[in-house]
């Protein structure tokens, strides 16, 4: 029971990654393998993080507010984020999907972190069917000789490190221990597979520096849009818009476990 808590948590901190991963953008381009020589540094960096904290209580003092306040930020930050990104590339009004986050933390804040073990299956099977549809779409526009046109050339910059943010999350609804590490360790190995096999395929799938200022998930998004089923890139934004109400819930569970300890998960230190 324990490892499906942690695995549900995990499951959740990947899909804020998710939505991270879409919305990112740079001023330059960005090719394959520039960017995946940068996941594997922040990966590294992200381990690190997780065994420098691994023995820090988040839930008492100036540790607990401070905390509080980075969760507030991140949860800020990613709705700016994420509704910048939906109103750019959709041109849709976004109040339904604010309207809808702040139901969903209301509903979440009031429940019993048990029931969220509930939730562990919709959100699996969402990204599930979100890999394979990227899969499927992919198979048809797979050229090799696409990877060998893109610029092999590494230069190393800070802006082009992913955050694992949902680290600090993590940490703040887990109890110091093992589980947290589980958790952590899972959340990062899930996102930077993800994050990896997406680059990989928008090298073969789109050819030099086309669409490459923008992220892998947006540019392989919008050669979906060309194919006869129309607008399918909104098909696919809808379940990132699910997978940020996933994230919402992380944030709202963590600040739960701040402010309500009693009401908090049974993963117990272990």
């Amino acid at each position: 029971m324990e490892k499906t808590y942690l695995r549900s948590f995990a499951l959740l901190g990947f899909c804020g990654a998710a939505v991270d991963f879409m919305v990112c953008g740079s001023m330059q381009p960005v090719f394959p393998r520039d960017r995946i020589l940068h996941i594997f540094i922040s990966v590294a960096a992200a381990f690190a993080v997780v065994y420098i904290i691994q023995n820090i209580d988040f839930s008492k003092g100036v540790i607990k507010q401070l905390t509080a306040l980075a969760i507030t930020a991140r949860i800020l930050t990613m709705t700016y984020s994420f509704t910048q990104y939906f109103h750019l590339f959709h041109g849709s009004n976004t109040l339904a999907i604010l309207l809808c986050a702040v139901g969903a933390a209301l509903l979440v804040y009031n429940m019993e972190q048990g029931r969220t073990l509930q939730l562990y299956s919709f959100f699996m099977a969402v990204n599930v069917v979100f890999v394979l549809l990227i899969l499927l779409l992919c198979a048809g526009k797979l050229k090799v000789s696409n990877i060998y046109a893109n610029d092999v050339s590494f230069s190393f910059s800070v802006s082009e490190l992913f955050l694992f943010a949902d680290l600090l999350t993590l940490a703040a609804l887990i109890p110091k221990g093992k589980g947290r590490i589980y958790a952590q360790n899972r959340y990062i190995a899930f996102s930077a597979l993800f994050i990896l096999c997406t680059t990989l395929l928008q090298g073969l799938c789109v050819r030099g520096d086309l669409l490459y200022s923008i992220s892998p998930l947006q540019s392989l998004f919008q050669i979906y849009s060309g194919n006869t089923i129309k607008r399918f890139d909104y098909f696919m934004a809808i379940i990132q818009t699910i997978n940020y109400f996933g994230a919402v819930i992380l944030y709202v569970l963590a600040m739960q476990k701040l402010f309500k300890p009693q009401r908090g998960c049974c993963c117990e230190k272990g």
